[in-house]
């Protein structure tokens, strides 16, 4: 019987464990972004009272929970107080330098994609005053030969 009350109590304080670091996190990365608590839920679909009962320690539904995680770019497990690792999973398992080479190749990409439109665009531009140009000409000499 005595093993039975422990294992409920370890439950139980387990269970208080995570609802406490729950409301304390969301506290930090909220306060951290300077959010209000309508601001916040309204950020990620839910209503201020909502988020209200998170901060005094509700523990959210799967997909609120998924859905704060996301918005805050942080892991549940982190969130519910599993994991002392803020980035997800992901996020870890690839090295600064991977992410960083990629987001510069995109960047790059990005750069000549813009230098081929701002030059198509001054080609337009072109095209367009040549033709105003020459369609006022026009007018012109058509103005001397009717005047």
């Amino acid at each position: 019987m005595q093993e039975l009350l422990r294992k409920i109590s370890y439950s139980v304080n387990t269970f208080l464990k995570q609802k406490l670091q729950f409301a304390e996190r969301l506290r930090f990365l909220r306060d951290k972004r300077g959010l209000s608590s309508l601001e916040l839920g309204k950020s990620v679909g839910l209503s201020h009272v909502s988020i209200g009962n998170f901060l005094d320690g509700q523990l959210p539904k799967s997909e609120h929970l998924a859905s704060l995680a996301e918005f805050f770019g942080v892991s549940t497990d982190w969130l519910l107080g599993r994991d002392t690792e803020m980035s997800p999973p992901a996020l870890r398992e690839n090295a600064p330098e991977y992410l960083l080479d990629d987001a510069l190749a995109e960047l790059e990409a990005l750069k000549e994609k813009v230098q081929s439109l701002d030059r198509a665009l001054r080609r337009l531009k072109e095209e367009r005053d040549r033709a105003a140009l020459e369609a006022t000409r026009r007018a012109a000499d058509s103005e001397r030969k009717t005047g």
